[in-house]
């Protein structure tokens, strides 16, 4: 098997590989093309880590303050492109296991789990050579792995969105060879459905290449994305009722991809929510939630 290397990627809660080569420079500047196109048998392996801290009050109940509840979610995430055609990229995207704790002081509240499975949860996308997302298909191949991830605390939200996570690390690309400075955008609109919830969100996004650097032994372009606006909207069944929750956003996130491989070293964003919720049922209520996630995505 390959390792990445010869060929090139750059990527984003998602599923690819960039590929950034380096264009004759002009008489006045350099210029860099970036394009997904890895060979087929390349893989290579991410340590993605979410550390998520919450804050949700209840309006006239409890502490007006609010309970916070910190998390910290764990996986490593393996990555094997089947298919490298002129006009798309086909990856699999393979996450066999995940480590989740969680505790909220004020309410006496832990939980500290592990989840793994030998087959665990394969998702293969197709993807244009500039990175636009064609198609996404998820193969559950374990599914009592399947149900005990989904069942717990956050669990489920770290594979939903159908096309993109809300920080990722699979970018779309110009469709020409850019300078450094050079500002490119992106919008999002993204519904998923099952039995128990339905989540939808706009997303409007800006990517910059800020600067072609020497970092991690690797000459690299260093990339900063801009979650400029976000507006979710979440209907889930609970034990208690139905609950609604309405969530603005926004967030950065920087990106340093080799130009001799072009699949991402390492990524770091932050991203920043607030909203509401009603919960509906057996109890009802209404209150405020905030939210900060910091991810971290290292290749291994």
């Amino acid at each position: 098997m390959q390792r990445p290397g010869a060929c090139f990627v750059l990527a984003c809660f998602t599923a690819s590989s960039l590929w950034c080569g380096q264009r004759p420079a002009a008489p006045q500047q350099n210029t860099v093309t970036l394009r997904y196109a890895l060979q087929p048998g390349t893989e290579w392996t991410y340590e993605l880590e979410n550390r998520i801290e919450m804050t949700q009050s209840f309006m006239g109940i409890g502490n007006p303050e609010g309970t916070t509840v910190t998390a910290t979610v764990r996986m490593p995430i393996r990555y094997t492109v089947l298919r490298s055609l002129r006009d798309s990229l086909v990856l699999r995207e393979v996450v066999d296991s995940l480590s989740l704790s969680m505790k909220a002081e004020g309410v006496g509240f832990i939980y500290d789990t592990v989840f793994s499975s030998p087959q665990g949860i394969a998702t293969t996308y197709i993807f244009s050579p500039s990175g636009r997302l064609l198609s996404v298909e998820r193969r559950v191949a374990d599914s009592s792995f399947w149900s005990s991830v989904a069942s717990a605390p956050l669990g489920r939200d770290m594979f939903r969105g159908g096309q993109r996570r809300l920080l990722t690390w699979f970018l779309p690309l110009p469709d020409r060879a850019i300078s450094v400075g050079h500002t490119w955008t992106e919008e999002r609109h993204d519904t998923t459905r099952d039995e128990q919830q339905t989540s939808i969100y706009r997303a409007s996004l800006s990517h910059t290449l800020e600067a072609v650097v020497d970092t991690l032994g690797y000459r690299c372009a260093r990339i900063r994305s801009e979650l400029r606006s976000l507006n979710s909207h979440l209907t889930a069944r609970t034990q208690f009722g139905q609950i609604s929750t309405e969530m603005t956003g926004s967030g950065v996130t920087i990106t340093y991809a080799p130009l001799s491989q072009g699949v991402p070293i390492f990524q770091r964003g932050r991203l920043q929510m607030e909203g509401s919720f009603a919960l509906g049922g057996q109890v009802e209520a209404l209150g405020t939630i905030e939210q900060i996630m910091d991810v971290t995505l290292r290749q291994r």
